[in-house]
């Protein structure tokens, strides 16, 4: 019995070792389209007053900013490709996205 479960075990950690050998020597693919499924729906998409996943998902991309802040908090490119201050810290300019899509919800 206790040889059953060993030969198991290491057959299970072989196939997790190589499922994951062959999903890092890939290169990434960039574009297309994502599709997540969320488990439950918002009851609103306003995420001042709700938080969590359900409308996370969506309020990043309907309240998308120019710019992200990493885990050091170090501004990093969204919306905005690059941006230059100057005025003394006065004056910011954004250089957006070329496929950026702006409206104004009507």
């Amino acid at each position: 019995m206790k040889n059953h479960f060993l030969k198991i075990l290491l057959i299970s950690f072989s196939l997790v070792l190589t499922s994951l050998s062959t999903s890092f020597a890939e290169d990434p693919k960039r574009g297309g389209t994502l599709i997540a499924a969320v488990g439950n729906t918002p009851r609103h998409l306003n995420p001042a007053v709700q938080s969590g996943i359900v409308t996370g998902f969506p309020g990043a991309q309907l309240f998308a900013t120019p710019i992200r802040y990493d885990n050091n908090w170090d501004p990093q490119p969204y919306l905005a490709e690059s941006w230059e201050i100057s005025d003394g810290g006065k004056t910011v300019k954004l250089n957006l996205v070329k496929d950026a899509v702006f409206h104004d919800g009507v």
